[in-house]
């Protein structure tokens, strides 16, 4: 997780808050539903593992993997009913986490195609 959040930054616009040295950046989180997004999420900011329940359109946490980073974090639903709902979601953004699950080889053409 630390390399993936340390180039994302690397590469990122900063935009620093004008009243503190806190730098945020707008990320999204996609992939086709059930790869593990929310799951993603909830490791690296509660350091647990819960089972989530399916996402319904979008939910929005902020991360903080290093001293004076913020990552707002967009995770986007995967059902396929939703998928070209994404592109709305591509402007003004700082980065992207595109979600496999390499285990599921029924599925890898489809997170491939999306």
């Amino acid at each position: 997780m630390g390399s993936i959040t340390s180039t994302s930054h690397q590469y990122s616009k900063n935009k620093t808050d004008e009243n503190s040295t806190l730098s945020t950046y707008r990320v999204l989180i996609a992939g086709i539903e059930k790869t593990g997004k929310t799951s993603f999420i909830y490791k690296y900011k509660l350091n647990e593992i819960r089972v989530p329940i399916p996402s319904i359109g979008f939910h929005v946490e902020t991360l903080h993997p290093v001293k004076g980073v913020a990552l707002c974090v967009c995770d986007l639903n995967g059902d396929k009913t939703v998928r070209p709902l994404w592109k709305d979601y591509f402007n003004d953004i700082d980065g992207i986490f595109y979600v496999v699950d390499s285990s599921d080889n029924e599925r890898l053409n489809e997170a491939v195609e999306c």
